[in-house]
């Protein structure tokens, strides 16, 4: 099968910008992560985190409504990100 140039292949270049608008949750997580905070939300029933917040446990079905700080730094996030390093969890 041989391609026709000017019928097969597309010759102009195609810009495409997507924009799409946070929920309240992502809104406020965002917010927190460039304060330098993590808020996530804990799931009453099973006591689960998320990361950010759902506004719903999947496994339980049960609504998360209140916010929970999770990680509360003074430093800058975008400058703890240019050091950061890997945390192994000790047990």
């Amino acid at each position: 099968m041989s391609l026709e140039p000017d019928r097969d292949r597309m010759s102009d270049l195609v810009s495409l910008t997507y924009i799409e608008e946070l929920t309240p949750n992502l809104e406020r997580f965002a917010d927190a992560l460039m304060a330098g905070r993590l808020v996530g939300e804990q799931c009453p029933t099973c006591r689960r985190i998320y990361l950010p917040g759902k506004g719903y446990c999947p496994m339980d079905v049960t609504l998360t409504t209140e916010p929970l700080v999770v990680l509360s730094s003074s430093i800058n996030p975008r400058a703890s990100m240019i050091g950061a390093k890997k945390f192994t969890r000790n047990t």
